[in-house]
This record gives structure tokens, C-alpha cells and sequence, in this order.
């Protein structure tokens, strides 16, 4: 919303007729932390022309965002840097970065105070802790153990896993869990699952995707191709047992449109259409499809439901979505409603 003040500055950006300014921004980029960074990875550097610095060495690297899209008059091809710097951007992924950082040689990648050279970091802390734990294979074991406690094998055979990935993941739990006569249990079944509720996602790849149908035809196109759904949808679809979370002709009204599949379906034969940023208007709804690294959440997932994540993961779909919480938290107290059957079955119901 632009106030009186500046309504004619966005009017007059809007025009296409002269040059379309929407994607564009030619502002000087300040690099003075980058600098400062490579100074004190004793690669000193000064500014040399409007998108190049020269280190002390004597090498050259290009500035990547001062980077003109036309070529300055008299440059020749031999006189092109050797090198590529590029001042990383706050929304620029931790481990996409270091993925760039290590592939490409001819790249100097510069993030607050860390320098990545010839692949390498040569400056700066660890880029990030490698986790040396199966993180998925303890969030499967987290998010099953509060409405299916049991033996090993039995945890295994619910989670997809092998026996010694459930053992290795149990001992990274540590005193979260316990060993009881009838296998393993968590020792605060609500708390462990409000835990396995901060999911931070499967990894892999997604695409996004566009379909003239509603959110329910859509849904049950994916599901159809062997896809799994989650975010809104999931947690609105009602299924034997449990309450339905929506209200009449809402399942189709959340934002959170999330699939995944563990082989890439033809989405154009489903008619889909890849799903654009618009130029104009605004943004039609899109379903997010991806082939994740972590396919416990196929082995957990709501059977009974057909089609769709389980609880847990619907849950932290919902909060890295649109931050859907209201939504999240009934599906909150969906889990701990089943959380609290599970420990009455095991501990107050005669054997």
C-alpha cells in the first residue's frame, strides 16, 4: 500500500512503453565487506573500473551483480578477469553456496567473513555444521515413537528403515527415549512429538506447477500418479477416525499446496504447466511437486488417508509453507489426541 506521497514514483516505474524497469536495479553494489573479508583472507584487493577489483597479485576478478549486460567500448576478449566474485546474498542457501563454492574453481564466493577460492575455503568459520548424525532417520524415529511405541524391528518396519539405522537414530535420541517391556517408548511422548514437529524438511528437488482444476482434482491427480500431498490439503482431507480439521467447501481454500513423489511423473500428461512468476495480475495458485532425499516420509505416511503425509510432516510442511499456524496447531492437537490414546493402550489398559 503507497501512500499519497509516492504514488506517482510507482506509476511512473509501472510504464513498459520507454524500458520495462521491474526487473532491473543498476544502483552501485557496495562490496566493502567483501573487501574486508578478502584482505583479511590475504587476498588484499582494490576497486579497479565500475564491475572489476585487482587483487594484490596482480589477478582480476569481476564484481557478479555490477556486472554490466552490454560490454564497455574497447574491451577486448583477452582482457577478461580471471576470476568471478561474487558477494553472496542473505537468501542465498547455506548449502547451495557451499555446493558453488566447491565446484567452481575460477570463483571467488565471499559470505560475511568466509572466502571460498579454487574450491576451497581459505578464510572464515565452517561454512556449517556437518551433521554427523542420520537426521532423518531420527525425525522418522521421533514422529513415530509417541503413537507407535514397540521393538526395533517393528520401529524399522514402520519408518522403512533398516534395524541398525532405528538403533543408531535411538542412541542420538538418548535420554528422550526408554526401554520398557515392550520395546522402545519415548519418555515424554507430547514433547517428543512437538520436537519431530521442527521437521526442517526431505531435501531433494521440487518444481512448481500450475492446473486449471481445483486444489482437489489436482490433489487427486498426484496421488494417483503415485505422489504423497501435504500442507493444507492433507491436513483438511478427512479420514477414518479423526476429526476434519476444515469447514464446508474449504479444502480447496489453503495456501500450502505441497506433493512428493519418489519418481518425477509426467506432469504435462497430468496438465500441469510450469508454474511462472506472472508479469502482470496476480499470482495464480501452484502445487509444489518434489523428489525428496529422505523417503522415510513415504514409509510413515497416512495409509488409512490414502495419499497423504502423515501428521508430523503435514505439520512442518504447514509452518515452512505460508506459516499456516493456525492450521498447524489443530493439527497439533490432532497428534497429541492420538499421542495420549497410544500411552492409555500401553500403560492403563489391562494386558
Amino acid at each position: 500500500m503507497h501512500s499519497a506521497s509516492d504514488e506517482w514514483w510507482s506509476q511512473a516505474r509501472q510504464r513498459t512503453d520507454i524500458l520495462d524497469l521491474r526487473d532491473w536495479s543498476t544502483w552501485p553494489v557496495d562490496i566493502t565487506r567483501e573487501l574486508v573479508a578478502l584482505e583479511r583472507a590475504g587476498l588484499p584487493a582494490t576497486i579497479e573500473t565500475h564491475d572489476t577489483i585487482r587483487l594484490a597479485d596482480g589477478r582480476r576478478a569481476r564484481v557478479a551483480p555490477a556486472a554490466s549486460p552490454r560490454r564497455q567500448p574497447g574491451l577486448s576478449l583477452d582482457d577478461e578477469p580471471e576470476l568471478l566474485l561474487v558477494p553472496t546474498p542473505a537468501y542465498v542457501n547455506r548449502r547451495t553456496f557451499v555446493e558453488v563454492a566447491r565446484s567452481a574453481p575460477n570463483v571467488l564466493l565471499v559470505d560475511g567473513s568466509q572466502v571460498w577460492e579454487d574450491g576451497r575455503q581459505i578464510a572464515g568459520e565452517p561454512a556449517f555444521q556437518e551433521l554427523r548424525s542420520d537426521r532423518y532417520a531420527v525425525f522418522a524415529v521421533a514422529r513415530t515413537l509417541p503413537v507407535a511405541s514397540g521393538r526395533i524391528d517393528q520401529i524399522a518396519a514402520h519408518t522403512g528403515m533398516s534395524v541398525g539405522r532405528v538403533g543408531d537414530a535411538l542412541s542420538v535420541l538418548g535420554d528422550t527415549v526408554r526401554h520398557v517391556d515392550i520395546g522402545w517408548e519415548a519418555v515424554d511422548m507430547f514433547a517428543l512429538a512437538d520436537w519431530a514437529m521442527t521437521y526442517n524438511g526431505p531435501g531433494g528437488t521440487a518444481t512448481s506447477w500450475h492446473h486449471p482444476g481445483t486444489v482437489k482434482e489436482q490433489a487427486r491427480l498426484l496421488i494417483d500418479a503415485g505422489a504423497l500431498v501435504s500442507g493444507a490439503w492433507a491436513a483438511m482431507t478427512p479420514f477414518p477416525g479423526l476429526s476434519y480439521l476444515g469447514r464446508k467447501d474449504d479444502v480447496g481454500t489453503g495456501r500450502t499446496r505441497v506433493a512428493f513423489t519418489r519418481n518425477m511423473p509426467d506432469m504435462a500428461a497430468l496438465g500441469f504447466t510450469p508454474a511462472v512468476p506472472p508479469r502482470d495480475g496476480r499470482a495464480r495458485p501452484k502445487f509444489t511437486v518434489a523428489v525428496p532425499e529422505d523417503e522415510t516420509i513415504f514409509a510413515t505416511s497416512n495409509f488409512s488417508a490414502g495419499g497423504i503425509t502423515d501428521d508430523t510432516i503435514t505439520v512442518a510442511t504447514l509452518m515452512r509453507g505460508y506459516h499456516e499456524t493456525d492450521l498447524a496447531n489443530q493439527l497439533r492437537s490432532r497428534i497429541h489426541f492420538r499421542t495420549d490414546v497410544h500411552y492409555d493402550l500401553i500403560h492403563h489398559l489391562p494386558s
